[in-house]
Parts: C-alpha cells; structure tokens; sequence
C-alpha cells in the first residue's frame, strides 16, 4: 500500500488517520511511528476538549459502546468514561508529557543467530521516565538549579558540532565567565550543524544538564541522554549552530 500525505496541517478521516499513526515506511520507522502515535493522541485530545468535540461524544457515545463493545474489554460503565472524557477538557495542555524511546535509548546490535535487536540504554530510559512522570520544578531558581548541580560533581566537556572552528573554546570561555568548570574540549567526529543540545552521559547528572540549560537559555527539550560516546560519564554542551548568539545575548 501506498501513503502519501501533503505537508501541513489537514483533518483525516479515521483511514487515512490509522495510516499516519501506522506506518513505518520513514526514514526513522519504528521510532518515527512512536512519535506519530503520540501526536494522534494529542491532537485527538485537543479534539475532544473543544465543546464540539464532547457535545458529539456525549451524543454518540451509546452508539459506538454498542458497535464498538464486542472489540474491547473493560471495567469501567459508559457513564465513567464519559466522565473521564469530560475531566481530560480540564487538563491544561502544558500539564500532558510525552516522550518516546528512540535511537538515543538503545543500541543496535546483532544476536548470536543473526537476529538484529535492540538494546536498551536503562540509565537513560529512566532518566526519560522521570522527566515525564517526574519532572524537575520547571519554576526552580537558577540559584537552586546551581545548588544542586554543585552537588552532583559533574565533569562538564564541550563538544564544537559545526564547521566553525573555535567554538567548543569560546563556549568554555562563556562558561567560565559563569563560574562553571569545563574538563574537556573538542569537535565531534562528524559535524551536524544541528542546534546546541546538552547531554548527559549516564543519566545521573540532569540537575547539572538543566543549570546549563538554564544558563544558556536552552528550553527543556534541549536535554538529551548522551548515547554517542563522546565522553563515558558527565555532561556534554554540544555547540551547534545557534551557540554564538547564545553566547553573544548572556
């Protein structure tokens, strides 16, 4: 079968829907799929927190328990998921997390028989869960988020990911103006150009990862579990192509 979707933004129906949420016919496949299965669910929840959304629930919900009943199974009545249904209109968007389990969580590997697998990272698996289920006081201080970085003893390095010579030196310089510590500097082996993330090698450093988020005014997002083996523990600014007005507006 083939799938073809415009870019932009458009309403499915439920086939072309299951389609998008489905394949694995990307450049990411697996993963990619994850992350689509994701956005259904948020965008169906923005759905049905419109009025018009649980107006055509409450109205049809009998009806599709009815056609609908023979194919899952279940210990809640109609009348509590429809309650349910109408709790989730009050959750505030900013208060529902997502993340999903991708290349930088595992490792790719081959069985003794041949079978290709893949292994899961679990200090970063759990690093994600709790920045999901878990999160850090997104309203902490900077004071507080050094405090506790402090405390973490974190070796720090700064990684330049452009084509731009000098900036993982003038990123340490920047740092060092801040009062932080860098360990190590260098290139990473093949430059992406990509935005300047944070990384944390082993999953036990995320308050040192989150103080230099801050610092550079990195949103959340920008944190990510270090995978690539650039350094074995710590944590890793990897400069990108934003960094110099990073650096030039702090």
């Amino acid at each position: 079968i083939h799938v073809h979707f415009d870019p932009g933004c458009q309403t499915l129906d439920a086939e072309h829907l299951l389609q998008y949420a489905r394949t694995r016919a990307t450049q990411g496949s697996d993963f990619d799929r994850a992350r689509r299965q994701q956005e259904v669910l948020s965008a169906m929840q923005q759905r049905l927190v419109s009025l018009e959304g649980v107006g055509n629930l409450i109205t049809q919900a009998p009806t599709l328990w009815d056609e609908l009943s023979d194919s899952f199974t279940t210990d809640l009545t109609l009348q509590e998921i429809i309650s349910l249904a109408t709790l989730v209109q009050r959750i505030p968007r900013d208060n529902i997390r997502f993340g999903v389990i991708d290349n930088l969580y595992v490792t790719f590997g081959t069985t003794a028989t041949g079978d290709q697998v893949l292994f899961p990272n679990y200090n970063a698996i759990r690093q994600l869960v709790q920045q999901v289920f878990n999160p850090p006081d997104a309203d902490m201080s900077e004071a507080d988020l050094r405090s506790r970085a402090l405390a973490e003893d974190t070796t720090i390095a700064v990684f330049n990911d452009t084509d731009t010579a000098g900036l993982a030196g003038q990123t340490r310089d920047w740092l060092a103006s801040k009062g932080i510590t860098v360990d190590q500097v260098g290139n990473t082996a093949q430059p992406s150009n990509n935005q300047t993330v944070i990384r944390d090698y082993g999953g036990s450093h995320i308050w040192t990862a989150r103080y230099l988020a801050a610092l550079m005014g990195l949103p959340s997002d920008r944190i990510q579990p270090g995978a690539d083996g650039l350094i074995a523990e710590g944590v890793a600014v990897i400069a990108g192509t934003d960094v110099q007005p990073i650096l030039a507006g702090g």
